[in-house]
C-alpha cells in the first residue's frame, strides 16, 4: 500500500539545516503520522491482550507508518520490549524510533528525573534492548521542575556527539525555557495538542519558525474526541488513567462535544476528520497517534490515502467546519 498518493496538505518543508528533517526527506519517510506505543504495553487503559499490540505495530508498518514513539516509562518498560520484538522482522534502516527519558516510576508514583545519570542510564538500557550502538532519537520527556533544563540538554547533546543517538529533542517545554535552551542543537519538539488542548499553538509556531520539527501527541485525547459515549457518563475501570484526565469530567467540553457529534461528517470517521484538521495546521509536521486495536489503526491509516475529491468532501462537512470554532 502506497500512502499519501493524493493527500494534499500545507507545505511544511523544514530547512536542510535541520538534520532530522533532512534525514526524513532523504530517506523518503512518511512524516505525517507516528505510532505512539504508550497504550500498547497493557497498562493504564483497562484490560488488554498485548498480542494485539504486535498486530497493531505490524499493520502500521505495512501501511506506511515508519516512525514509532516509545519510552522506558511506558508500562514500566513493557511497551519498549514489545516495540523491539515487533520491529525485529524489519530492516532497521526502514524505520525510526523516538525514545524518551526523564520520567521514572517509584512504586506507582511518577518521578521526574532529568539528571545526567538517569538520562545516560535510560539511553544505555535502550541501546541494549534495541541492540543498537546508536539510537535514532531521544527526547527529554518532561522538564524536571527540580533541575535546570540545560542539564538535560547538555547530556543529550553529549550523547549525540558520542555517537549514542542520532537526533535529540524536547517534549512539553514552556515559553520560559526558550531563552535558556537557545543555541542547543536539538531537532524536534513534541507537544500535547488537539481540539481541546490548543494552548501551545503560539509556542509550536515559534519553534517551527526556528526550524524545529514539530510533533503533536494525543490527537484524540485518550478517545474522548472520537467516542461519543465518553462525552456522556461512561465509567472506566478503577486503574484506568483516564480517570485522572480532567477533560473527561469537564461539563463544558462534554456539552460542546455532544453538539459536535450531532453534526454530519459526510461519511468520514471522527478519527479522519480530526487527523485531517491537525495535519492542515501549518505549524505542525507530524501527529503521534495511539491505537490499541487493528481496526482503529486501519481507520487512522485511511487518512494517508484520501483522494483530492475525498479531501474536499471531508473539509466541507459540517463536523469539520465546526472544528475551528470549537
Amino acid at each position: 500500500m502506497m500512502p499519501m498518493k493524493d493527500l494534499q496538505l500545507h507545505n511544511k518543508q523544514r530547512s536542510s539545516s535541520n538534520k532530522l528533517a533532512a534525514f526524513l526527506q532523504n530517506n523518503s519517510f512518511n512524516n505525517l503520522l507516528v505510532l505512539g506505543t504508550w497504550a500498547l504495553g497493557g497498562s493504564h487503559f483497562g484490560l488488554y491482550d498485548t498480542k494485539e499490540a504486535y498486530r497493531v505495530i505490524a499493520f502500521a508498518y505495512e501501511h506506511g507508518i515508519r516512525q514509532f514513539d516509545c519510552a522506558e516509562f511506558y508500562a514500566k518498560g513493557q511497551s519498549q520490549h514489545i516495540l523491539y520484538k515487533a520491529l525485529q522482522v524489519y530492516d532497521p534502516s526502514s524505520y525510526l524510533v523516538f525514545l524518551k527519558a526523564g520520567l521514572k516510576w517509584q512504586g506507582n508514583r511518577v518521578i521526574h528525573d532529568a539528571s545526567h545519570r538517569h538520562i545516560c542510564d535510560t539511553v544505555d538500557k535502550a541501546r541494549d534492548i534495541f541492540k543498537k550502538d546508536t539510537l535514532d532519537s531521544v527526547l527529554l520527556h518532561w522538564p524536571d521542575p527540580h533541575l535546570d533544563i540545560r542539564i538535560a540538554c547538555d547530556t543529550l547533546s553529549q550523547l549525540k556527539e558520542a555517537g549514542h543517538i542520532m537526533f535529540w529533542g524536547l517534549c512539553n517545554i514552556r515559553h520560559e525555557h526558550l531563552n535558556v535552551i537557545q543555541g542547543y542543537d536539538y531537532d524536534l519538539c513534541q507537544f500535547h495538542y488537539n481540539l481541546v488542548n490548543q494552548g501551545d499553538e503560539g509556542l509550536m509556531t515559534s519553534l517551527g519558525d526556528d526550524n524545529k520539527v514539530i510533533y503533536s501527541y494525543s490527537p484524540f485525547e485518550q478517545g474522548l474526541l472520537v467516542n461519543p459515549l465518553y462525552s456522556q457518563s461512561y465509567l472506566f475501570s478503577k486503574k484506568d488513567v483516564r480517570n485522572r484526565n480532567p477533560c473527561f469530567f469537564d461539563a463544558e467540553i462534554k456539552k460542546k462535544l455532544e453538539g459536535l457529534f450531532s453534526l454530519d461528517t459526510a461519511g468520514f470517521s471522527y478519527t479522519n476528520c480530526l487527523l485531517y484538521w491537525l495535519l492542515e495546521k501549518s505549524f505542525l509536521d507530524s501527529v503521534i497517534v495511539g491505537a490499541r486495536y487493528v481496526n482503529h489503526m486501519h481507520d487512522i491509516c485511511k487518512i494517508l490515502t484520501l483522494s483530492k475529491s475525498e479531501q474536499e468532501r471531508l473539509s466541507s462537512s459540517l463536523f469539520y467546519r465546526a472544528l475551528d470554532s470549537f
